[in-house]
């Protein structure tokens, strides 16, 4: 998976109407506001999901290791 298409599911899959909003965007504005976007959601996921520092930075560096950083 590319990393602009990882970007776009996790945007999309996150069933906001922020994310609809975007279609309505020139193409590379719309590629480069869904990508903070994927970042945002990633960042919060491993907010809401982890109390551990440590945990929370090792699986931000996965992540971002894999597409989006």
């Amino acid at each position: 998976m590319t990393p602009d298409a990882y970007c776009e599911e996790k945007a999309a899959r996150s069933g906001s109407s922020f994310y609809y909003s975007f279609r309505f965007l020139p193409p590379e504005r719309r590629r480069a506001i869904i990508a903070l976007y994927a970042f945002c959601r990633e960042v919060d996921d491993v907010v809401d999901e982890v109390t551990d520092p440590g945990v929370a930075r090792l699986k931000l560096h996965s992540s971002c290791g894999r597409s989006i950083c």
